[in-house]
């Protein structure tokens, strides 16, 4: 893999991969509208950082932005129709009375 490596975001073998190069990450990094006047100056040191803050357990549930990010897009997936799902019509009632309450 290249340190270069775009963001890519692939199912190979049954997995799904999301991966980005050190130097791409540094890249987009320092490019982004809301991170002006950042200069990545070690990308490996800021990548390990980033990976750090991807695991980073919350407190109060243990969950991690990783952890939210695949449950969003889940959500987002199902809400748009996505195949290969069976949604049970009594939960869905129950989680929509509670959701009312």
């Amino acid at each position: 893999m290249s340190r270069d490596q775009k963001l890519t975001v692939v199912i190979e073998d049954g997995v799904l991969r999301i991966s980005i190069g050190v130097h791409a990450l540094a890249f987009a990094t320092e490019n982004a509208p809301e991170m002006c006047d950042t200069n990545i100056t070690n990308p490996e040191a800021f990548a390990r950082a980033v990976l750090g803050e991807l695991l980073l357990e919350d407190h109060e549930d243990g969950r991690t932005p990783v952890m939210g990010l695949l449950d969003g897009a889940a959500w987002r997936a199902i809400e748009n129709g996505a195949e290969g799902v069976v949604i049970d019509s009594e939960t869905s009632r129950s989680t929509s009375k509670r959701d009312e309450k």
